[in-house]
């Protein structure tokens, strides 16, 4: 994603600031865009889900500097 590469490569903090929201609007949109592919491919086959790792802090961090820079500005 482009997001998340330019994210990695900013130096400065505000800039990293900036793209937090809209960092996660994107991962949210491509995880949402991955179910909805993944229950139709579910209503054409037989599909066993397997578990997945993940790490909750990281996911609630996110969700946290998201919702500090929608309330900043």
């Amino acid at each position: 994603m482009v997001l998340h590469r330019c994210y990695e490569d900013i130096t400065s903090e505000k800039h990293k600031q900036e793209l937090i929201s809209p960092k996660f609007s994107a991962d949210y949109l491509l995880a949402l865009i991955n179910d909805v592919l993944l229950i139709n491919k579910m209503d054409y086959q037989n599909l066993v889900l397997d578990k997945a790792s993940f790490k909750q802090s990281r996911i609630i961090k996110n969700i946290k500097k998201s919702f500090e820079y929608v309330l900043t500005k």
